[in-house]
């Protein structure tokens, strides 16, 4: 179990201007569940009242479920029935024909993911749940399904260790549509466990923050969609004189097996967002332990969003795949080796 820590910084004008709009501090934590990462519950909020200058939010990582019968919506308290269940990765459970989520005994831990089935004689559809700790030891949802798993169904949930921070009317334990009142920090606490960040004067953005940590515009959904209304920066991106692409090698603790290669070769390509999508993926052969992945035209996005997101996008992806039986990437790990921009005239 991994201890995390966010450093937010304000201003007492800050703190004023949380108050004035009626705003919390929110923070949620990205799962994904086979497409692009979502952050639909409201995990920590925290009133300006219970902000200082300088206020540290730390927790420990370990996942609880549970489930409901009825869609979350937004605004609406995530409330489970029954018992928690605490998770662990690769874990399959199933809520049974009385109504109890339990640990699926006929599946067997497969990848990272935690799995939820409904082949056990239980007659109605089910939402899974997804709880962790907040900054008190308390456990609150952090991810409910955006549908329920039927008879005989499947739903796989990855947590990504990728925090957003922003300042909306949210409360703790509330289920929302990823709308941004105001400007969105991202951390990525993949390698690094820690991170820290300044919230402007007017919150009209974030300074002074971790090299883990980006901004996301409220504009900017999950798929990463780059529409930029600001017509001066709009023009200078549009004619920036250099072709700049990016280069990841990614490094596997293990020898890659032949159908993983395959998997890889194939298949890898349709599993990344569509503006975030590769150019070239290159695989080392069987028994090699390299992954390359290319992405061209990058400028527009390194000048908005900066190279992690091409780290973050490659990390969340092969985490997806894991948890599929057939990329054979099943219990792999692996590290982003190098970055690399090459500009072409």
């Amino acid at each position: 179990m991994s201890n995390y820590t966010l450093t937010i910084n304000s201003s007492a004008a800050a703190r004023e201007a949380l108050a004035d709009a009626g705003y919390n501090l929110v923070f949620a934590k990205g799962v994904s569940s086979g497409g692009d990462v979502d952050y639909n519950a409201a995990w920590i909020t925290l009133k300006p009242s219970e902000i200082t200058h300088s206020i540290k939010i730390s927790w420990d990582v370990d996942y609880y479920a549970n489930f409901t019968t009825s869609q979350v919506k937004d605004k609406a308290i995530i409330t489970g029935i029954g018992k928690d269940i605490k998770m662990d990765a690769g874990g399959q459970y199933v809520v049974n024909a009385t109504g109890s989520l339990i640990v699926d005994e006929n599946h067997e831990t497969q990848g990272s993911s935690f799995h939820f089935r409904n082949d056990q004689g239980y007659k109605l559809k089910y939402v899974p749940i997804l709880e962790s700790l907040d900054n008190n030891g308390n456990r609150v949802p952090i991810w409910a399904a955006s549908t329920g798993v039927t008879k005989n169904g499947l739903i796989a949930a990855t947590p990504i260790e990728v925090v957003r921070v922003w300042a909306g009317k949210y409360e703790q334990g509330q289920a929302f549509l990823a709308e941004y009142a105001t400007q969105v920090i991202q951390f990525d606490l993949t390698t690094l466990r820690k991170g820290n960040a300044t919230i402007n004067d007017d919150l009209s953005g974030w300074n002074n923050f971790s090299q883990n940590a980006h901004t996301v515009d409220p504009n900017l959904n999950t798929n990463f969609v780059l529409e930029v209304t600001d017509t001066k920066l709009s023009d200078a991106l549009n004619n920036l004189s250099e072709e700049i692409g990016v280069t990841l090698l990614v490094t596997f603790t293990t020898a890659l097996t032949i159908a993983a290669v395959t998997y890889l070769t194939k298949q890898l390509m349709n599993k990344f967002s569509d503006k975030l999508r590769p150019s070239d993926i290159t695989v080392s052969a069987p028994g090699g332990y390299k992954l390359e992945v290319k992405f061209q035209n990058t400028a527009k996005v390194l000048a908005i969003l900066g190279m992690d997101i091409y780290e973050t996008e490659v990390n969340r992806v092969l985490k997806l795949v894991e948890s599929d039986s057939d990329s054979g990437l099943a219990g792999e790990t692996w590290t982003i080796a190098e970055k690399q921009l090459a500009v072409h005239r």
